[in-house]
């Protein structure tokens, strides 16, 4: 009888032992994969900046965009941005003549016909993505930011 007993006892604890190693094996295997997903979002984050950082740098910008693919440890991360321009209504105010901040406005944005004219129309904008697969799914990851209106190269005036 107490060899049964130790047979028993033997298999519950390996039984118990199997449970806790594919539990483990699990976890270990979910946390590895949260670390590599957070390094990726890291390095996105990195990619966009260089993106934008490249578009900022230049002197002037021409609408459109670009995309590409980088290499070494980067290579599943593609990228594109695109330059496109957000058109700039005139706001609907009530500019006093008689206080001299309104009416130093109104003498710089008054055109010849007594309307008002903003100095720019429109702002470009940067719309930057970075895209990668991780696990079998699709991340991305988008910045925007605006520029300087004098450094956008435009063949018509837009309307």
């Amino acid at each position: 009888m107490t060899r049964g007993y130790i047979l028993v006892e033997t298999l519950t604890a390996m039984a118990i032992l199997s449970i806790s190693v594919l539990a483990m094996n699990g976890a270990l295997r979910q946390a590895t994969l949260t670390m590599a997903m957070a390094r990726d979002f890291t390095q996105a984050r990195f990619v966009l900046e260089q993106v934008v950082g490249s578009v900022e740098l230049k002197q002037i910008v021409d609408p459109g965009g670009a995309s590409g693919r980088y290499g070494g440890s980067l290579s599943h991360f593609q990228w594109s941005y695109e330059i496109t321009t957000i058109e700039m209504p005139v706001p609907p105010v009530q500019l006093n003549p008689e206080n001299p901040a309104h009416a130093q406005l109104l003498q710089r944005l008054m055109n010849e016909d007594g309307e008002i004219e903003l100095p720019v129309h429109y702002i470009p904008m940067v719309r930057a993505e970075v895209t990668w697969t991780r696990g079998g799914q699709r991340f991305t990851e988008v910045v925007e930011t605006l520029l300087d209106p004098d450094r956008l190269r435009v063949e018509d005036e837009i309307q």
